[in-house]
């Protein structure tokens, strides 16, 4: 168990000759991730990965390929120095995507710099990775699924806040946008959240209803799910991300979920939840915006931008082992059959080759 900053890059030393070669304990500043004296978790994200065993393995074994690779010592110090502090959901996350391609020998370049002339980024920017398999697909990683854990974040602030003496319940439908989410952990919209809450014991925004019980020896809360309303509200969430889209290449999102980043709705897929959701989520990214023409990106409508995201790839970043882990849900690929620059047929036939748990979903004969 890591109560410190310092404590897990030790650990991980000890995983790893690359991690110790670094000796980042004398350079980076320590942080704390769990008070004892108070019994209080500071850092939830760093204190549950690092007092993973499983985790840290995998984050070791990661790091360790990547340099035989050839990468180097660069971009070894930014990813732990991101682990181990304040982005350690996102920085996890690229690793696991860098990992799952590692497990199956497809080849790979990480973080890949782009001019202005070939991203929507106008200062240009670099991707994270580029597959080589034939031809290029540029790809970049992002958490997925964070409603859930976003909502956790919410309440436990607003517990801290409001004070022992009372339970803070989200109850209603979680099928709310991660838009919604961050504006709501913002300055402004939580406050008058909380004013709100204080003066009226109740308050709802979006789907989401907040309220304020007394305590009692069991607490509980209730909520509802709908896969196919959680995808509309999720429709735009890719665009969010548009500055990483190839002008002239094939590109690919690489969303990478977790029970303790996103909660355990999306993986334990209860009554095909996770495949309905998914499946329509891909589609409305595809296909819901090609007559709008109303929002831009960069000076360019939504409907040029949709066709410029190739696919997006779905895969877990659990590293649990044994009768605890949770079911691993198989590696999903959407492809885009709008799109400008779409993956070649035996570019998909090789990930398939490959990835032997991987679906392929490629709506040619769902575009009405």
């Amino acid at each position: 168990m890591c109560d410190t900053r310092h404590d897990w890059i030790t650990l991980l030393a000890g995983l790893s000759p690359v991690v110790a070669a670094l000796n980042l304990t004398t350079t980076l500043k320590d942080e704390l991730y769990y008070n004892r004296s108070k019994n209080m978790v500071l850092q939830k994200d760093a204190f549950n990965l690092s007092s993973s065993k499983p985790h840290n393995d995998a984050i070791a074994s990661w790091l360790n390929h990547l340099a035989a690779m050839g990468v180097g010592n660069g971009y070894m110090t930014k990813a732990l120095t991101d682990l181990t502090s304040r982005n350690t959901i996102g920085t996890f996350c690229e690793l696991s995507a860098y990992g799952a391609l590692l497990d199956h020998n497809i080849p790979f370049l990480i973080q890949i710099a782009q001019s202005p002339s070939a991203i929507l980024n106008p200062n240009g920017s670099d991707l994270d990775g580029c597959l080589q398999l034939l031809g290029d697909v540029f790809f970049d990683v992002k958490a997925f699924g964070l409603q859930e854990h976003l909502i956790d974040l919410l309440v436990e602030r607003l517990q801290t806040d409001l004070g022992p003496s009372i339970f803070v319940a989200a109850e209603g439908s979680k099928d709310v946008s991660i838009a919604t989410l961050s504006d709501l952990l913002g300055g402004n919209s939580y406050a008058t959240l909380i004013s709100e809450l204080m003066a009226n014991n109740i308050a709802k925004r979006s789907l989401l209803e907040f309220r304020l019980k007394p305590l009692a020896i069991v607490q509980m809360s209730s909520g509802t799910y709908d896969p196919y309303r959680q995808a509309e509200e999720c429709a735009d969430y890719a665009f969010r991300f548009a500055k990483q889209f190839m002008r002239h290449k094939p590109f690919i999102l690489v969303f990478v979920m977790h029970p303790w980043l996103g909660g355990l709705s999306l993986h334990t897929n209860f009554a095909g939840g996770t495949d309905k959701f998914l499946r329509s989520f891909a589609r409305r990214t595809f296909m819901q915006f090609l007559r709008d023409t109303k929002n831009k990106h960069f000076n360019l409508t939504r409907r040029t931008v949709s066709r410029l995201l190739s696919g997006m790839l779905v895969i877990s970043a659990w590293q649990g082992k044994g009768t605890d882990a949770p079911t691993t849900p198989p590696k999903r690929l959407f492809l885009n059959p709008r799109a400008k620059n779409p993956l070649s047929p035996l570019t998909v036939h090789l990930l398939r080759a490959q990835i032997r748990d991987l679906e392929v979903e490629d709506f040619l004969h769902d575009t009405y």
